[in-house]
């Protein structure tokens, strides 16, 4: 039985840990524009969706986010109330739900909260980079039909921001997997069926070098 009432979210933050590791990079964190968008990120990504589990990533998360926009330290006091607020916030948007169950607060992720949760990994996307490459490239096909071509347009565009090489129009490498980030950005669009991601064994010399001398010159190889 789910019982909907005004959840003592106060007293839930008070009791968490905050040991427990965030679950998005520092990088990830500055990106975000703030920290609502930064907390229901957190509370969508949890694997157990209860106030209390997520508590310990969000507090590591709100540590990280005043570092990097506000140079300066909250204490314990300060960042429960900042908690406590942002949740209802969320809760005002229409983002989340809380439900008590079996005597355990859980929160709802709803239909409205995981819209915006894709459009937060979308504006804030970036290409992990692994520590060593291993000399392959990755190449990123769209042969997007006319009737999509705002589509194709926006696509385009987001493939340029996200820093990968043009070699034609509809043709695009990058130097490390991005299959997860560019099957994202296509279904984001609606055209996924028109876009495919392949690992390049062997290029055409002329091409490899102006490719690798691109991403030599964007730092990332």
């Amino acid at each position: 039985m789910r019982t909907y009432s005004k959840i003592p979210l106060a007293k839930l933050v008070k009791q968490s840990s905050p040991r427990l590791m965030v679950e998005l990079s520092e990088i990830q964190i500055e990106k975000i524009k703030n920290y609502g968008e930064v907390l229901l990120v957190i509370i969508a990504l949890s694997a157990v969706l209860t106030v209390t589990a997520v508590m310990p990533g969000a507090l590591g998360a709100l540590k990280i986010f005043q570092k990097v926009r506000f140079r300066k330290r909250l204490n314990y006091r300060q960042k429960t109330r900042k908690l406590t607020r942002t949740f209802y916030y969320l809760k005002k948007k229409g983002y989340i739900k809380t439900v008590l169950e079996q005597n355990k607060w859980k929160i709802i992720v709803t239909k409205r909260g995981r819209s915006r949760m894709n459009e937060i990994k979308y504006e804030n996307m970036i290409i992990p980079k692994p520590k060593s490459w291993d000399g392959k490239f990755w190449q990123v096909a769209a042969d997007i039909p006319t009737k999509y071509r705002n589509s194709a347009d926006a696509f385009r565009l987001k493939a340029k921001k996200l820093n990968l090489f043009p070699l034609q129009r509809t043709l695009w490498f990058y130097p490390f997997d991005l299959r997860k980030e560019i099957e994202f950005v296509s279904y984001f669009y609606g055209i996924g069926p028109y876009v495919t991601i392949m690992r390049v064994d062997k290029l055409d010399p002329a091409d490899k070098k102006v490719i690798k001398e691109y991403f030599k010159k964007a730092g990332l190889i």
